[in-house]
């Protein structure tokens, strides 16, 4: 499913932006190629999914919403790359994710292709 969201936010420029969404965000130079989706994936990079959707997806498979913070939550324990959040008061997360919702977030994760 990875490959989708990569070429939906990487490789297809969508009609209201006039750019691709990665390349609104500033991530993106140019318009990416199927070919070049293909060959991150080949290497094994990481394609980075969306917060929304990393929720949708448990939202649809576990029946729950996840809030953001424990999306970043299970993100930083998995390794993969966070940002500080702008709202965050100290350094400490101050509102963990529960242990009984992360498997769901992690299933979203290795379905999207980020673990």
């Amino acid at each position: 499913m990875a490959p989708y969201f990569m070429r939906y936010n990487s490789g297809r420029i969508h009609q209201t932006l006039r750019v691709t969404p990665a390349m609104e965000a500033g991530i993106a130079d140019h318009v990416w190629t199927l070919e070049e989706i293909v060959r991150l994936q080949a290497r094994g990079e990481v394609l980075m999914a969306t917060y929304d959707q990393i929720r949708d997806f448990v939202r649809r498979h576990s029946g729950f919403d996840p809030k953001t913070c424990w999306i970043a939550h299970v993100k930083q324990l998995n390794g993969l790359p966070v940002r500080r959040a702008w709202n965050r008061r100290s350094g400490s997360r101050e509102i963990p994710c529960p242990p009984e919702k992360r498997p769901a977030i992690e299933a979203a994760l290795r379905q999207l292709g980020m673990i």
